[in-house]
């Protein structure tokens, strides 16, 4: 574990100190004040989180985690490791990146939010550039909400980093409006339309349809949004849509659902069911903390899609939202035109990316000016 004194060059007179934890051990020490600094973001920041996932990723990789302490109190974590990757198959490269990769939405440094957080940022930020040896530094998700984006802004300018945008993240306000009745009202007439004539056909056909939310989520919980989301992934490679990503087709993804959501239950999240005669056709598992319900994850039988029963379960899951005191419900990244029927409001993801290394650099200057047809063979990860 690497220790060292920052001194702040400033007014201030803050002095911390800063140390590396790399050893799984020294990581789970962390619990209580990791959750604290944390508190009132996104479960994807609690320690729970982070630390299932590094058991899943650590092998061949290397943690550094960044601690800022004040006078033996953790006022500041930078959550980060060095993944070991390879460029187009055989180039040995260091990447700098946030835990949780790439199924981890509004990743940040966490900082007691306090007079000094600029001072803490900056030390942590400071440390991480010039004490780790990487060619590549990648931190992504960096949301535009979160407490510290001001301080990502300011310092990605002052020394010219490169902070570029990702994703937008839809949300939904619910404090806009009074009931979901009200809210309800005011969504478009072409979506009142469809959830109408999809509701006249389910019934015509026969159907009954039952929703059902689950805090105690179970291992036969996983296996079955598992089917649901490969079967889904089948269905569109066949339809030719072969960026589509599946988090149940990687085993070190699958394996880190199981081992998080299927812990001990608590108010961190839920799955939510729709169900069709008893069959369960389309699914949310969502993360919650005391005010929003984060859609991270979710699939529809595509048997079913003539019924459209995602859009039935959204509807249900935002009432659900409103008569549980929630103030929002986001869609988390991605502006997909679903996402966009339902929202109000918007958030961005950007990424901060530097080229470190003569040999990153030659890699990436090598990669946008190779030729358009060794662009599909090779790519940065391999």
């Amino acid at each position: 574990m690497n220790t060292g004194i920052v001194k702040q060059e400033n007014n201030t007179n803050i002095n911390l100190k800063i140390r590396v934890i790399e050893k799984i051990n020294d990581f789970e020490s962390l619990r209580e004040s990791w959750n604290n600094l944390s508190r009132g973001l996104a479960p994807i920041n609690s320690f729970e989180w982070m630390f299932k996932w590094w058991k899943q990723y650590k092998f061949n990789n290397e943690l550094k985690i960044v601690i800022a302490e004040k006078d033996q109190q953790i006022v500041g974590i930078a959550p980060l490791y060095i993944e070991n990757t390879r460029a187009m198959h055989i180039i040995k490269l260091k990447k700098l990146c946030f835990l949780g990769g790439d199924i981890s939405d509004y990743l940040d440094f966490l900082i007691e939010q306090n007079n000094d957080r600029e001072e803490i940022f900056k030390a942590l930020l400071d440390y991480s550039l010039e004490n780790f040896t990487f060619d590549y530094l990648e931190l992504r998700f960096i949301n535009t909400a979160y407490p510290n984006f001001d301080l990502w802004q300011k310092y990605s300018e002052e020394r010219e980093l490169g902070l570029v945008l990702s994703k937008e993240c839809p949300a939904l306000k619910l404090d806009n409006y009074k009931t979901y009745s009200e809210y309800f009202g005011k969504i478009s007439k072409s979506l009142k339309r469809n959830l109408k004539t999809r509701q006249n056909k389910l019934k015509k056909d026969g159907y009954e349809m039952e929703v059902v939310f689950k805090r105690d989520i179970n291992g036969e919980d996983i296996e079955l949004i598992g089917d649901i989301n490969l079967n889904r992934q089948l269905y569109k490679v066949n339809k030719g849509e072969l960026k589509r990503f599946c988090y149940f087709s990687d085993p070190q993804k699958l394996n880190f659902i199981k081992d998080y959501f299927c812990s001990e239950p608590d108010k961190s999240k839920m799955i939510a069911y729709l169900k069709l005669n008893g069959i369960v056709v389309s699914y949310i598992l969502a993360l919650l903390n005391d005010t929003t319900i984060f859609y991270w994850n979710t699939a529809v039988n595509t048997e079913y899609l003539t019924y459209g029963p995602s859009k039935f379960l959204i509807n249900e899951t935002i009432k659900y939202a409103f008569e549980n005191n929630f103030k929002c419900f986001d869609f988390m990244r991605g502006k997909s035109s679903y996402k966009l029927e339902w929202s109000n409001c918007e958030t961005i993801n950007y990424n901060l990316m530097v080229k470190k290394s003569l040999k990153a650099k030659l890699i990436y200057f090598y990669r946008n000016h190779r030729p358009e047809f060794l662009k599909k063979e090779y790519s940065f990860n391999g």
